[in-house]
């Protein structure tokens, strides 16, 4: 293929991803107007299943040749759903991000059961902060002099300026979501902004894509999204077996890339219920072969799990309520605005008390999370875990709150929730300052379940319970 055939400039299948990365960021950080780009955004969790979808899905979609020079041909840029985080902190934030990309690149070293020395584990941090800094967040895209005006200008915070309606949008595919949420952007400038263009999914439909868009595929009981996304490559013959492609270093890494959050997502394919499927077996069968026989599908496995484990030890208390954390926006019929947030922390209240500096510290640091910004919450939940258990908890500043949870608990029979009575003090501490009615704490009986679970019902009983006091 000649220069004037490629998408993406000096890009060709099978490059390493670095210099691929390496590629993408001239086209975005060149402050000329004449590129055409598509941006493909994960959920504003940043996740690992997000983050390496939307990466996994930009380079086989930019190898795709020019249909014809009288049609749209977009580069197709990833990019991580961090409106604050800069990618210089990446490395801290999402250490097991750090850890799949130089597994990737580099392999990885075997760990013995005391894990790496001191001397060992700041190379490798420092190794990964200089990976990690090839990716693009939302952040960056708002505050690098050089983006592209069209990109800087719509992924500007609201507060900057606010967006009139306007056929110049920017067109996103979305992974791991198939709704847009930008923390930074309101519901009203991201309708203005942005042209949904097509979706891989496996949360619950909800309706905002056109249905006519390609991809759309939004499917539930998958794993990993990634899942989907390597299928959808591969049904549509971008992704394929081919002996010459074990001389290019891109095929093994986007394999051990693509491999990383289905083997996350799924326990190694050892979840127990619905969190595997029959599309992850076939893609971890599909990706394995690929990754090189220097390579150890159990090993990457544990160090990412692990880095993952340990991550909140370098947080402070804020960054861990906002690592792995969604909000909803709730519309009832009493034409309130209503915003749900719900976090993922891979540690228990008895923990993040400790964390925070105390119990009282800790009832502070969730109001201040909760009442910060734009999208001030009526409910914020926690889903952590302590062992093998889980627990699920909610916090509500507000009457409509406060009544969702109780009809949140009456139809939450799948999750077979369990009363919680394990710190005392904490609890008298929440009722002094939140008020008894409005925060509770349950046991998770089915551990299989998680947010996805989860916030579809918490969002229906905050709806219906906000409709019948209108």
């Amino acid at each position: 293929m000649d220069e004037d055939e490629m998408r993406l400039p000096n890009f060709h299948l099978g490059q390493d991803i670095i210099t691929y990365l390496t590629n993408i960021r001239k086209v975005v950080f060149s402050q000329t107007q004449h590129r055409d780009v598509t941006i493909i955004l994960g959920n504003p969790s940043c996740d690992l299943d997000s983050i390496l979808c939307a990466f996994t899905l930009s380079y086989f979609y930019n190898a795709r040749p020019n249909a014809s020079k009288h049609h749209r041909n977009p580069i197709y840029v990833p990019v991580l759903n961090l409106p604050f985080i800069h990618t210089g902190d990446l490395w801290r934030l999402r250490p097991e991000l750090g850890v799949a990309v130089r597994g990737a690149v580099d392999g990885l070293t075997p760990q013995s059961e005391d894990g790496p020395s001191t001397e060992v584990k700041a190379r490798e941090q420092q190794r990964d902060k200089t990976l990690l800094e090839n990716l693009i967040t939302i952040h960056e895209l708002a505050n690098n002099e050089k983006t592209l005006p069209a990109l800087k200008k719509a992924f500007a915070p609201s507060d900057h300026f606010t967006t009139t309606k306007s056929t110049d949008k920017v067109d996103v595919i979305l992974v791991d979501h198939n709704a847009p949420s930008i923390e930074s952007i309101n519901e009203e400038d991201i309708e203005n902004r942005f042209n949904m263009v097509g979706c891989i999914d496996h949360h619950v439909e909800e309706d905002y894509v056109p249905r006519e868009a390609k991809p759309r595929i939004v499917r539930l009981g998958i794993g990993s999204c990634q899942s989907l996304v390597t299928q959808h490559l591969r049904n549509i013959n971008l992704w394929t077996v081919d002996k010459d492609h074990e001389n290019l270093p891109g095929f093994r890494q986007i394999s051990r890339l693509a491999l990383t959050p289905i083997l996350i997502d799924t326990w190694d394919l050892k979840a127990p219920g619905d969190r595997v499927s029959d599309v992850d077996r076939d893609q971890v069968a599909f990706l394995d072969p690929q990754t090189g026989d220097d390579f150890d599908r159990e090993d990457l496995f544990q160090q990412v799990q692990t880095a993952k484990s340990e991550s909140l030890n370098l947080l402070h208390m804020q960054e861990i309520f906002n690592r792995d954390y969604k909000s909803y926006l709730e519309r009832p019929q009493d034409g309130k605005q209503l915003f749900i947030g719900i976090g993922s922390v891979v540690q228990d209240l008895e923990w993040l008390s400790q964390h925070a500096g105390g119990k009282q510290n800790l009832i502070n640091e969730i109001e201040t999370f909760a009442k910060k910004g734009d999208k001030q919450l009526e409910i914020f939940g926690l889903l952590t875990r302590s062992g093998v258990r889980k627990e699920v908890a909610f916090f509500t500043f507000g009457e409509h709150g406060a009544q969702a949870i109780d009809v949140f608990e009456k139809n939450a029979d799948v999750l077979q929730l369990q009363p919680w009575d394990e710190d005392r003090e904490l609890s008298s501490l929440l009722d002094n300052k939140i008020g008894d009615k409005f925060w509770k704490v349950w046991w998770m009986g089915d551990t299989t379940r998680s947010r996805k679970q989860v916030a579809p019902l918490i969002r229906d009983a905050l709806q219906g319970t906000s409709a019948a006091n209108h």
